[in-house]
């Protein structure tokens, strides 16, 4: 299995949250990618948690001294009975109700 692994530590302060969900956004259902930096994402988990985006799931680890991983993955939401469609893009229709 492939996986893609971004080394935080590579990018200027400011850039790191807009990178975050740049890679997000364009991540292919079913996909995920391993986010190292060299901090506690905590506040990167907030800012996923305000964004509420349906069909990304993630999760911390300590890997060691200063170093975090934030693992992100997104899933298909039409497959997962709990997540919906808002339907603005007309693709509700094919949504999973409650």
């Amino acid at each position: 299995m492939k996986q893609t692994v971004v080394q935080v530590r590579a990018f200027e302060g400011e850039y790191k949250t807009a990178l975050l969900f740049s890679m997000i956004e364009g991540l292919k259902t079913g996909e995920k990618f391993r986010f190292v930096c060299e901090q506690n994402p905590k506040e990167l988990e907030l800012l996923l948690q305000d964004a509420a985006i349906p069909n990304v799931n993630w999760s911390t680890d300590k890997v060691s001294g200063d170093l975090w991983e934030l693992n992100v993955e997104k899933s298909d939401a039409y497959k997962e009975e709990h997540i919906g469609c808002c339907g603005m893009c007309g693709g509700g229709s094919s949504a999973k109700s409650k």
